[in-house]
């Protein structure tokens, strides 16, 4: 049995064991591209989203903001 018949007979695994590594190769390039730089710095949260955060207008200044639509909340306070 000579190496030509080895891979004759193993052809369909070395295949499969190619394609195999085209898939976790091209995982791993994907998920390179699609996972933001600041995701995992601060656990598995992005960390640049609380400077995004920051930046967005308080809706809920003061307790009589609520109030104006709320009015039975004040009254259960009371």
């Amino acid at each position: 049995m000579g190496i030509r018949a080895f891979y004759r007979d193993t052809r369909h695994l070395w295949t499969l064991a190619l394609l195999l590594g085209v898939v976790v190769a091209g995982f791993i390039f994907i998920r390179g591209v699609m996972v933001p730089p600041t995701f995992g710095d601060q656990g598995p949260y992005r960390a640049a989203v609380l400077d995004e955060i920051k930046q967005l207008p308080s809706m809920l200044i003061s307790d009589a903001t609520c109030l104006e639509c709320h009015a039975e909340v004040g009254e259960e306070r009371e």
